[in-house]
């Protein structure tokens, strides 16, 4: 019995060893594409503020529509107040 059982376990080890050996290197992989979907991320930040400073301060449709999302998003619309216990 208990050559069997190491038998097992030995087949166990190597079908773990088969199947889950590169999880070390898909994990790598995953961080290497998360590292380059944010630089690319990054990179169209910096076009779409190129483009704001070439083309936003024009009097176009586009500039008052930024302009009045902005405001939208600074605008405070409600104030909480919080008694002291």
């Amino acid at each position: 019995m208990v050559e069997t059982l190491k038998h097992l376990t030995s087949n166990i080890k190597d079908w773990n060893k088969s199947i889950y050996n590169h999880i070390g290197s898909q994990l790598q992989v995953k961080e290497e594409l998360e590292c380059i979907l944010h630089h690319e991320e990054l990179l169209w930040k910096q076009k779409a503020h190129c483009d704001w400073l070439n083309i936003g301060d024009q009097n176009t449709k586009f500039f008052y529509s930024c302009i009045i999302l902005r405001r939208k998003h600074n605008r405070i619309s409600v104030l909480k107040y919080e008694e002291d216990n």
